[in-house]
């Protein structure tokens, strides 16, 4: 297992502040070069209206944000695998369900919404 200061490269998402991901080097070395570097985010646009509260998220305009299926991660519209998505709660277009995303774990489910569009 290839390592990085001694961290597995399966256990490193950011380096300087940059999706490990969304790097080809480290230095004068490729990443393809490196056994087990995580490959870049794979995204599908996706239309969810955001709050920083329940409320706020179920009476938003819905916008895109770009979902990664892999990961779960949520990112700003056009910016996969780059710029996460803000912290806070969505409503997602399709079933007016809320979720919850705390830009570490995955988006998550978290209730219905309550008077949602």
């Amino acid at each position: 297992m290839a390592k990085i200061s001694g961290v597995p490269v399966e256990n490193i998402s950011k380096i300087a502040g940059k999706e490990a991901a969304s790097l080809n080097k480290i230095g004068t070395i490729s990443k393809s070069n490196i056994s087990g570097w995580p490959s870049a985010a794979s995204c599908t646009p996706d239309r969810y209206s955001y709050g920083p509260d329940t409320g706020t998220a179920c009476r938003g305009n819905f916008q895109f944000f770009d979902y990664d299926d892999s990961t779960g991660m949520l990112y700003v519209s056009g910016q996969c695998g780059t710029t996460l998505a803000p912290l806070g709660f969505y409503q997602w277009y399709v079933d007016n369900m809320l979720y919850y995303f705390d830009r570490v774990t995955p988006l998550r489910f978290y209730g219905p919404c309550k008077g949602g569009k």
